[in-house]
């Protein structure tokens, strides 16, 4: 048990640092917004390392709870545990605090995760998290 609390030292870390903090609730913005469509597009630039793109979503509160750069750092040992991607669920949403919550279940080479991506009314992500499946 305690090894595989220390395996995932960096996704409690990840989440605890980012886990849906205080999300402000604003009125929707007119035009359509694909949650899943827009989580995944998230899944891909993790993935592909593509980092900036990701910071560049973030809401205010998650700027301060996840610095730029910081998640390059975090993203980075959390694959170093469990390896490369090998599948991607559908996902499946949900609405948590006032945020819209779209959760992936994934396949990695050392583990399950749950891959967790929310956004709030005003689009933007205001939590990322990866967190064993279970």
């Amino acid at each position: 048990m305690i090894e595989t609390m220390k395996r995932f030292r960096p996704l409690a870390l990840l989440a605890a640092t980012v886990l849906l903090a205080s999300v402000p609730v604003a009125a929707q913005q007119s035009g359509e917004f694909d949650h899943k469509a827009e989580a995944r597009k998230i899944v891909d630039a993790l993935a592909e390392s593509r980092f900036t793109e990701i910071e560049a979503l973030y809401s205010p509160e998650m700027a301060a709870a996840l610095p730029v750069g910081q998640l390059a750092v975090a993203w980075a040992q959390v694959t170093a545990q469990v390896g490369t991607m090998k599948e991607l669920g559908e996902p499946r949403v949900e609405e948590q605090n006032g945020a819209t919550v779209v959760i992936f279940p994934a396949e990695y080479e050392g583990a399950k995760l749950n891959l967790v991506i929310a956004w709030n009314a005003e689009r933007k992500l205001v939590g990322l998290l990866a967190q064993p499946a279970g």
